[in-house]
C-alpha cells in the first residue's frame, strides 16, 4: 500500500449594478491535475499499480490504498479532490465506502471501478452521488476523460454552492448595515445581484452581455408602451436579472451543441423558478420577480413554467419575453447561428399576438427603428 500524502437608479442610461458589490464572487476550485489529489482504492495490486501509474502520468498526486477501511481512515488528512474506488472489495465495499466518504467530505468526486456491474449496483452508486462508473479492464483514455469530467463537475458544484452562500451572506450583511435606509438597501441588493448576473454572462461567449442587452431592450419597449416610469424601471431591472437562475445550470448543458434529453431540457427550464426563489427573500418589487419567473411564458399557453395564457401573463413578463426572444434570435448559440435582423423581424411578426404580446412586439420594432 502506498502511504497517503500527508436602489433603483432612475437614470436608465447608466448601469446601476457596476461597482456596487464589495469584494467579488468566490472562484471555482482549480481542476489542474497538480492541485487535485486523487485517492485510489482497490484490493488488487495489479489494478492499483496500473491505475496509480496512469494518474501520475497525467500529473495527479496519487495515494493508493488496498482497502476501504484504510482509505476512509486517511481521508480527513488527505485533502483529496477525487476518489476512484473498486466496487467489490472484502469488508467494506465501494458503495459503503462512497457513502461514508461523502459524509466525511460532501465535495469529494467519486468514480467507481467494477468488473461485474449490475443495474442495481450502478443505480445505488449514482444515487449516492458517484460521478461515473468505469468497467474493468480500465481504458486509460477513458480514465483521463472521466477524471477531467469528474473534477469539472466537482468544481462547478462547489462554485455554485459558494456563490449561493456568498450572495446570501452579502445581501444579509448589506441589509443589516443599512436596514433603516430602504432605498439604499434596494440599490445595494440589486448591485449584488447584478454582479452575479455579470459573472454568469461571462461564463460563456454565447451569453456575454446578454443580460445588459435584454435590460436595455426591455426598458425601451416599456417606454414605447407608455408605461409608468416606476414600472419601466422595474421591467429594466427584471430584464437584467431574468436569467439569474441560470447560475444553477452547468456549463456543459449551456454550451451543448447537440440535442438535449427531456431531463436536460427540464433542468434548463427550471431556471425561471430557481431565479424567482433566489429573489423572493430579498423583497424586490413584484414586477421584477414576475419578469424573472414568467419571461418564457407564451400567450398561447405553450410557455413555461406555468403555461399561462394571454393576459394571465403579467405585462412586465410579456415585455421581457419579447426583449429576450429578440436578443436570443439575433445571438449565436452553441446549437445554431444567429438570425439576421430581417429574419428575426419576420419571426417576431409571425409570433405577434400568438406567442408574444402584440403591443410589445410593435414597441420593440419601433424602438429598433429609432
Amino acid at each position: 500500500m502506498t502511504q497517503p500524502m500527508s436602489a433603483r437608479n432612475p437614470m436608465s442610461t447608466e448601469d446601476p449594478y457596476s461597482g456596487v458589490a464589495p469584494g467579488g464572487l468566490p472562484e471555482a476550485p482549480s481542476t489542474d491535475p497538480e492541485s487535485c489529489a486523487v485517492i485510489t482504492v482497490d484490493d488488487n495490486p495489479t489494478v492499483s499499480h496500473t491505475l496509480s501509474r496512469a494518474l501520475e502520468s497525467l500529473g495527479f498526486p496519487v495515494s493508493s490504498f488496498d482497502s476501504a477501511e484504510t482509505a476512509l481512515e486517511a481521508l480527513p488528512e488527505n485533502g483529496a479532490s477525487l476518489m476512484i474506488a473498486d466496487l467489490d472489495m472484502p469488508g467494506m465495499d465501494g458503495i459503503e465506502l462512497t457513502k461514508a466518504a461523502l459524509e466525511e467530505d460532501p465535495d469529494l468526486a467519486v468514480i467507481i471501478l467494477t468488473g461485474t456491474a449490475t443495474v442495481e449496483a450502478a443505480a445505488d452508486a449514482l444515487r449516492l452521488g458517484v460521478v461515473d462508473i468505469i468497467e474493468k479492464p480500465i481504458d486509460l483514455n477513458q480514465l483521463a476523460a472521466l477524471t477531467r469530467r469528474a473534477l469539472n463537475k466537482r468544481s462547478q458544484a462547489i462554485f455554485q454552492r459558494r456563490s449561493h452562500a456568498w450572495l446570501r451572506e452579502e445581501v444579509a450583511r448589506q441589509t443589516e448595515k443599512i436596514r433603516l435606509q430602504k432605498r439604499e438597501v434596494e440599490r445595494v441588493t440589486l448591485g449584488v445581484l447584478g454582479s452575479i448576473t455579470a459573472a454568469f454572462d461571462a461564463r460563456s461567449p454565447f451569453f456575454r452581455e446578454h443580460s445588459n442587452w435584454v435590460s436595455k431592450l426591455s426598458g425601451d419597449i416599456a417606454t414605447h408602451l407608455g408605461l409608468a416610469a416606476e414600472l419601466v424601471e422595474d421591467i429594466r431591472v427584471g430584464g437584467h436579472l431574468h436569467d439569474i437562475g441560470m447560475m444553477a445550470i452547468s456549463d456543459d448543458l449551456l454550451e451543448r451543441s447537440g440535442p438535449l434529453t427531456p431531463v436536460e431540457l427540464a433542468t434548463i427550464r427550471e431556471h425561471c423558478e430557481t431565479g424567482a426563489r433566489i429573489l423572493k427573500p430579498l423583497h424586490l418589487p413584484l414586477p421584477v420577480i414576475q419578469c424573472v419567473k414568467s419571461h418564457h411564458e407564451r400567450l398561447d399557453g405553450s410557455g413555461y413554467p406555468e403555461g399561462l395564457v394571454g393576459e394571465a401573463i403579467p405585462i412586465a413578463a410579456r415585455v421581457v419575453a419579447v426583449a429576450e426572444a429578440w436578443a436570443a434570435m439575433t445571438s449565436k448559440r452553441a446549437f445554431r447561428e444567429a438570425l439576421t435582423e430581417s429574419e428575426a423581424r419576420e419571426k417576431m411578426r409571425k409570433g405577434r399576438g400568438s406567442l408574444y404580446d402584440a403591443g410589445s412586439v410593435d414597441a420593440l420594432l419601433e424602438a429598433l427603428d429609432d
